[in-house]
């Protein structure tokens, strides 16, 4: 368990803990990032403003996927996170214009 340290030390967290297979494991995460969201958008009807993904990574460099939250963040920073998200709606409510007014609404609903 490293919490946050791959989020913001990635290279580093990968090259200590898997130095024989470090860039093979970041192409491969990296691929993830792309291709993972938008298969996962598609199981919603509305769009999804982000995603955290919470990824495993055993000792063969072989990764996982644990868990998707709404958004990104770190559990010290819940609070923080969840204010700033919030701000983030309420501003798109009021300022959000064509074509992207409501897309948080479910598409038949637009």
């Amino acid at each position: 368990m490293q919490g946050a340290l791959i989020t913001t030390r990635e290279k580093l967290f990968l090259e200590q803990y898997y130095p024989n297979s470090f860039e093979k494991i970041n192409k491969s995460i990296k691929k993830i990032f792309e291709k993972f969201p938008l298969a996962f958008q598609k199981q919603y009807a509305w769009r999804l403003d982000s995603l955290g993904l919470d990824l495993g990574i055993d000792q063969e460099g072989n990764i996982a996927i644990f868990e998707v939250n709404a958004g990104p963040g770190i559990g010290f920073m819940a609070y923080p996170v969840a204010k700033a998200q919030v701000d983030y709606y309420e501003w798109l409510q009021e300022n959000a214009k064509p074509p992207f007014k409501n897309n948080f609404l479910p598409i038949n609903l637009r």
